[in-house]
């Protein structure tokens, strides 16, 4: 068998709506790699639906070798993707998801039990990412979030904390 062969990969799941039949092209392979399967892999619906909202009409092709790039035709666009660089998409994805869930848990304890678990989580998930990224080390984020929950406190009236916003 021969790995610079196309395979395809059409999808098969309704919970995939205008892209169940979709189907993905997969270059440089012998068989069609983990994780993706003819019912869909983590993140493939929203990738999908990104894809879509970028380029309008596009064919997706996975590549073991190719760098990820885009071709305008006439037919819509041409997205080919690294494998290395979609599995790097899902990892991301699958942090993301992770961090959420615990945002979830810690804010939904916080409410259930305010005084033994405050919502010092809260206010550091509301920074959007290009702030976090700017902020180089964890000790400054520490500092950065420290500060907004003071903040939060006094904006909540807790007068208090308006000097601790001085220090």
């Amino acid at each position: 068998m021969n790995d610079n062969q196309e395979l395809v990969l059409t999808i098969d799941n309704s919970s995939y709506g205008d892209f169940n039949g979709f189907e993905v092209k997969f270059i440089g392979f012998l068989k069609i790699p983990y994780p993706f399967y003819t019912k869909g892999w983590a993140g493939g619906k929203y990738l999908l639906n990104r894809l879509q909202s970028k380029f309008g009409k596009f064919t997706l092709t996975i590549s073991k070798e190719c760098k990820s790039n885009t071709h305008h035709n006439n037919n819509g666009v041409e997205v080919v993707l690294n494998f290395d660089d979609i599995m790097q998409l899902i990892k991301n994805m699958w942090q993301q998801n992770k961090f959420c869930k615990e945002q979830a848990i810690n804010q939904s304890l916080s409410d259930i039990f305010p005084e033994e678990l405050p919502d010092e989580g809260r206010i550091i998930i509301e920074l959007p990412n290009e702030i976090r990224e700017i902020i180089p080390s964890e000790e400054q984020l520490e500092k950065a979030t420290s500060f907004l929950r003071r903040l939060k406190k006094y904006s909540l009236g807790e007068k208090d904390s308006l000097q601790l916003m001085m220090e």
